[in-house]
């Protein structure tokens, strides 16, 4: 067995089932007491109560079948168990459970042991608070009501937020139930789907399996108001579109939501994307060149810092967005060093921007970007915007004035009062 530190194990292979399900057992534990683990779940509709038998269903879907290996049969693993780095940033965690969730509760087999795992409390509860499913082969529009919307699932909501509007949602599971019903002559499946669906926790697996094809054709978007992460379509498959549209970003800025949309167009093109070729649409490389000009003394125009510190911004929030995907996609994004020294450059950039920002604050002068300070006073440079105060002996010279004048009006009103 190769093993590294402690617990902390890299793809392996045992002669014995047992010893790697002990060992990943082991695992689960640790991972029901995370709570981000939790929270993650839920997000997919697993109940809190649950976490723990759905982790050690993944876990026993992990041991993959015994294969012919040097004439001896063995077990193997991927890599499952996580270093202390990854558990505390999360990505790796959320990109194992996202796959997890997405390719392996698929299978039909494994819904079947996914819904034995969970305690039957749950089942009960699930059942009672929703509607009775509908075994007619037509259903009229005024009783499509008491079906379960979609837009009320956690799991549909927060997959579904860098997709589509999410005031669109309610209509969207309206029209994809009438849509079922009108499919049911030609597929027996959906009844069982819409049975599957009224558990609030499957409702999301059964969503996406049985709907997404649905989802790809424009004439739904085109109803429910495209919403400009509608680029995301554009990649093929579902857990890269999902861990794309979970990635650390705002999704209200628009050449965020741009940049984002021609990654995944490269990404549908050609697989491998190149942070060069991505960042080819917009301002940033151009306002990166003209910034390290102005560094190495080139001329500048009015405003031309001010308009360049906020291009450098936008720039390294598209790097650090493109570094995180190169870590959740190693083979897509593959340029991660060049787009590391990327970074490193508008860093500077920034800082020497920021630098000459505060220069002309402090000397109260316009025109020139360089420094104007030398080094020994540099530290004494405050890099804020403050008003302009007078000394404070200044201060207390003109209120020593004024008590004076006011003292003096004084003893010439009483002079004149006697």
């Amino acid at each position: 067995m190769k093993q590294k530190k402690g617990h902390i194990l890299d793809g392996f292979s045992v002669w014995d089932a047992s010893d790697t399900l002990l060992i990943m057992e082991k695992q689960v534990h640790k991972w029901a007491d995370l709570p981000h683990v939790h929270r993650r779940l839920e997000s997919f509709g697993v109940p809190r109560t649950d976490v723990q038998p759905i982790l050690s269903i993944f876990a026993r879907g992990q041991l993959r079948a015994p294969s012919q290996s040097h004439r001896a049969e063995k077990y193997h693993v991927e890599r499952f168990i996580l270093t202390a780095k990854e558990l505390n940033q999360g990505l790796r965690l959320d990109q194992i459970l996202t796959q997890l969730f997405y390719s392996w509760a698929s299978d039909p087999e494994q819904q079947e042991v996914l819904l034995k795992s969970v305690s039957q409390n749950t089942l009960a509860k699930s059942n009672a608070s929703s509607s009775k499913p509908c075994t007619n082969s037509t259903v009229p529009s005024n009783t499509l009501y008491q079906f379960p919307k979609l837009s009320k699932l956690l799991g549909v909501r927060d997959t579904m937020a860098c997709m589509v509007n999410l005031d669109a949602l309610s209509r969207l599971s309206m029209h994809m139930i009438s849509q079922c019903f009108t499919l049911r002559f030609h597929a027996n499946q959906i009844l069982s789907c819409l049975q599957a669906s009224l558990l609030p926790w499957l409702g999301p697996r059964v969503f996406f399996k049985y709907f997404l094809s649905m989802l790809r054709t424009k004439h739904y978007w085109r109803w429910l108001h495209m919403s400009p992460t509608f680029g995301l379509l554009a990649v093929p498959s579902f857990p890269p579109r999902l861990l794309i549209g979970g990635s650390p970003m705002n999704w209200q800025d628009p050449l965020a939501v741009e940049f984002a949309a021609r990654l995944c167009q490269i990404y549908n093109e050609k697989i491998r994307v190149p942070i060069l070729h991505a960042l080819r649409v917009g301002p940033y490389i151009e306002a990166l060149e003209n910034v390290e000009e102005m560094m190495s003394g080139g001329k500048s125009s009015a405003g031309a810092l001010s308009q360049g510190l906020i291009n450098l911004e936008g720039l390294h929030k598209l790097l650090m967005l493109y570094l995180w995907l190169s870590y959740c996609l190693p083979v897509a994004f593959y340029q991660s060093e060049e787009a590391y020294a990327l970074k490193e450059h508008t860093e500077k950039a920034l800082d020497w921007c920021l630098r000459n920002v505060s220069t002309r604050v402090a000397d109260r002068q316009p025109a020139s970007f360089r420094l104007r300070i030398s080094l020994e006073a540099e530290d004494g440079v405050e890099y804020r915007r403050t008003p302009a105060t007078r000394l404070q002996d200044e201060s207390n010279q003109e209120l020593g004035v004024k008590y004076a004048k006011l003292l003096n009006s004084e003893r010439w009103s009483a002079r004149g009062q006697q």
